[in-house]
């Protein structure tokens, strides 16, 4: 009775490394067959960044080779912007003479306007004018 029952614990121990190897190789098929569908998805999205890279690498060498497209002039943009960054800023700071209609600085417009001697300037109601807007101008001009 010893000897069957040794042989019958010998024969499930068997059966369960059987068993137990049977599950194990089916557990990896499955993790395998993951593996898979998780590579190939991502073999495209790696094929298609190799596709955009690929396009990036020979425009580049194309501007190597070829230059650099002049449709845009940095140096020129900047020039233009500064030109009219200072254009508004010293616009501020000229104004005209009411009796030459010429420009002058602020600072020196009121003592222009004082001493200007426009051609035919005898008018009364003009230098009245004028001198309304020097005083203003000395107003503006010390504020």
């Amino acid at each position: 009775m010893l000897l069957t029952l040794a042989n019958y614990n010998n024969d499930n121990r068997k059966f369960l490394s059987a068993v137990s190897q049977q599950y194990e190789v089916s557990h990896t098929l499955d993790s395998l067959a993951k593996d898979i569908r998780y590579s190939s998805g991502n073999a495209k999205e790696k094929i298609d960044a190799v596709g955009v890279y690929e396009k990036r690498l020979m425009t580049l060498q194309k501007q190597v080779k070829d230059g650099i497209p002049k449709t845009h002039d940095a140096d020129k943009d900047v020039d233009s912007s500064i030109k009219s960054a200072f254009a508004r800023d010293v616009k501020t700071e000229f104004g005209r003479c009411l009796k030459c209609n010429e420009k002058f600085v602020k600072s020196l417009l009121l003592q222009h306007t004082i001493y200007c001697s426009a051609a035919g300037d005898n008018d009364k109601d003009k230098e009245k004018e004028v001198s309304e807007r020097a005083s203003e101008l000395r107003v503006v001009g010390s504020a």
